[in-house]
């Protein structure tokens, strides 16, 4: 499954929130950046839930570094995790 949303302007920087995760609540992530994408990885032993409501907050420096060129990305979903691939 693909989809897109925006890179969300906030008091604290700049954020991507990925939504509708309800099959994976209380599932562990860790977050891997790298050139154009950010690797959202399901791991057991992940430094991050995937919390109640099936929500993903990204927030931060390197989103912030994004948005300078792109004001959206593309969501890809697959078993490994998600893929976050910057756009125009």
């Amino acid at each position: 499954m693909k989809t897109s949303t925006v890179i969300a302007q906030t008091t604290k920087g700049h954020r991507v929130y990925l939504e509708g995760l309800t099959q994976h609540v209380g599932q562990g992530y860790n977050i891997v950046y790298s050139g154009s994408c950010i690797h959202i990885e399901w791991n057991t032993e992940g430094k991050r839930k995937v919390v109640a409501r099936g929500v993903i907050d990204i927030e931060g420096k390197r989103v912030s570094t994004w948005r300078d060129t792109a004001t959206h990305v593309d969501i890809e979903y697959n078993d490994a995790g998600i893929t976050c691939t910057r756009v125009g």
